[in-house]
């Protein structure tokens, strides 16, 4: 599937991992990308990439837990672009990765200000704007299987992405008359810099660490342009049936309701029966 006109597609969490191949799987089908993230000098990096692909990028240097950081952001986006087509709702961090008794309020509070409260900010201004559009808009909050599965060590994480999961669902619900389609999707396991924190994690704060590390080691991370590549087809996709609902990439039944729709998924994407 490819663009069939400029849109202009917002990404938080924009210099590394999964937000950095959003940005450079949409620059290599033609669309124009905001880029959000708090360092400035790697957004600088991307937007480079961008251009030796002969696409656009603005970057703006964006605190998510900071709601002021947030809504100048937009203001920005909109100075340069009439609209924002599609928001990767995508910033986020992992740790504390430790038994609850063992996070420190530090820790806690920085996890909870950008999954939770940064994640919900920038969802509300992206519904503020889009809301007003004519051709609406397209939220995706990138989930996790944590939000469901709970792993010892992980109380912090999957219950912040639980919340961003409950959220969607609702925020679908209050916007239901409106031309905006918001849903939330797991990406599934991935090579990251977020993996790669997992398995610095001593076992001790976190028992499932054997399971990451024979991921990492029988090459079965998949690889996150691919991941981006699917997730762009599906928020390109005019499907609003998914409005409200939250979803895993490795889901068969998902898979199989994408291919339905024209989008392609790689090989290389693991698929849970």
């Amino acid at each position: 599937m490819s663009l069939t006109t400029k849109k202009i597609v917002m990404i938080t969490g924009a210099t590394a991992g999964l937000g950095r191949e959003l940005a450079l799987q949409t620059a290599k089908r033609g669309g124009k990308t905001a880029l959000l993230a708090r360092r400035a000098e790697l957004l600088e990096t991307v937007q480079q990439e961008i251009k030796t692909l002969g696409g656009e990028a603005l970057i703006i240097p964006t605190d998510i837990s900071d709601a002021e950081s947030v809504h100048e952001a937009f203001a920005e986006v909109l100075d340069v672009w009439p609209v924002i087509d599609v928001l990767f709702n995508n910033a986020g961090v992992i740790e504390p990765i430790a038994p609850l008794t063992e996070c420190s309020d530090e820790a806690l509070r920085n996890l909870f200000m950008i999954n939770i409260f940064g994640t919900y900010v920038v969802a509300r201004e992206a519904l503020k704007i889009m809301r007003g559009q004519e051709n609406g808009g397209v939220i995706i909050n990138i989930s996790s299987g944590a939000a469901y599965k709970p792993y010892p060590g992980w109380s912090a994480y999957g219950g912040s992405k639980a919340a961003v999961d409950q959220m969607t669902r609702t925020v679908a619900i209050e916007n239901k008359d409106r031309p905006v389609n918001i849903f939330a999707i797991a990406p599934g396991v991935f090579a990251s810099p977020m993996q790669q924190k997992i398995r610095g994690t001593p076992v001790e704060r976190f028992p499932r660490l054997q399971r990451f590390i024979n991921l990492h080691e029988q090459g079965q991370l998949a690889d996150p342009a691919d991941i981006a590549d699917a997730l762009i087809q599906i928020g390109l996709a005019p499907w609003p049936a998914l409005n409200g609902r939250v979803e895993d990439i490795r889901s068969a039944e998902f898979q199989r309701e994408c291919r339905e729709r024209g989008i392609v998924f790689p090989n290389a994407i693991r698929v849970n029966e």
